[in-house]
């Protein structure tokens, strides 16, 4: 009886440590076609405007991650909140099939590799991404400009004013108010 109940017991061992390498297997095989999936991305930066312009290039410019590609996409432009949501939309449904995966690799206690790992963190902080991106765009514009800024009218824009006409943000407006009528 002991001797049904040990191998019984054996066998159910067996069973399921075949069943977590077999799982441990399929992590592994998921895991590299998600790798490649997220190496073989079309960057946003094909997906712009002049489309057929930058499909005639010999795309030397190729996914490495998503600060990049932002960076790419948006080179010495503002970007806008529009702007922000059609970049995080494009890749929203891989972010959200390997957050699915990434629960998988924690029921077995394993970590994503680099490649997944650094995807996940990059979209997670796009918004983070585009406020450093913007900054800077503005930073420079204003390096750029501040010779005019101090010399188009009579007194120099202030820095509120003078962020707000680089910023190119939606619905933004700028009012010179008369106040050089009262610095007198």
């Amino acid at each position: 009886m002991i001797h049904i109940l040990l191998t019984l017991v054996l066998s159910i061992a067996a069973i399921a440590a075949i069943a977590i390498v077999a799982m441990k297997l399929l992590l592994n095989k998921k895991t590299k076609k998600l790798s490649i999936q997220i190496e073989s991305i079309t960057p946003y930066t094909f997906t712009q405007k002049n489309e057929k312009h930058n499909l005639k290039q010999d795309n030397a410019q190729t996914f490495t991650d998503i600060k990049n590609d932002l960076e790419q996409s948006y080179n010495g432009k503002y970007i806008t909140v529009h702007e922000e949501n059609q970049f995080t939309d494009y890749y929203v449904d891989l972010f959200n099939e390997i957050v699915q995966f990434r629960k998988q690799l924690k029921t077995f206690h394993t970590e994503p590799p680099y490649t997944i790992a650094k995807f996940i963190s990059d979209f997670e902080n796009i918004h983070l991404l585009v406020n450093i991106h913007n900054e800077q765009y503005i930073q420079n514009e204003l390096n750029t400009y501040e010779d005019f800024f101090d010399h188009c009218l009579k007194y120099p824009l202030d820095k509120q004013q003078r962020r707000s006409i680089v910023s190119d943000a939606e619905n933004c407006l700028v009012i010179r108010v008369f106040s050089s009528m009262f610095q007198n």
